[in-house]
């Protein structure tokens, strides 16, 4: 039969699979919904879906920690879930800052994340 096979398709993963924010945060569901009972063993799968650029990212690396932290208790799931940075719409009177950028979830206002050792502002950039 001529056609579209199965691994032709797009696969979607599961709604809890690497999230973080909502009901299923930080949970250990792999990407067709099955559970893992540690970290490892979750992260072993993250290495086996998600790309080598990710996975050598920042980003990737805090939520490993604070996954980490949160199933060795040492880190409430509430925390865990504001700890982590956000998009947010900033800008200045120049129209070029009318950006989107990362910036710290816990409540902060104008301070960004730590992008490349450079911290970006609400405040408009002066001009020369």
């Amino acid at each position: 039969v001529q056609g579209i096979a199965w691994d032709d398709l797009l696969h979607m993963p599961d709604k809890a699979f690497f999230r973080r924010r909502g009901v299923p945060s930080f949970q250990l569901v792999g990407w067709q919904g099955e559970t893992f009972d540690n970290v490892p063993d979750f992260t072993g799968h993250l290495q086996r879906h998600l790309p080598d650029s990710y996975r050598a990212s920042r980003d990737f690396k805090h939520y490993l920690d604070t996954l980490t932290q949160v199933h060795d208790g040492s880190l409430a799931l509430a925390d865990a879930v504001h700890s982590l940075p956000s998009l947010r719409r900033v800008g200045g009177v120049c129209p070029c800052s009318k950006s989107v950028r990362w910036v710290n979830g816990n409540g902060a206002e104008g301070q960004a994340a730590d992008l490349g050792g450079q911290a970006s502002s609400t405040e408009p950039t002066p001009a020369p």
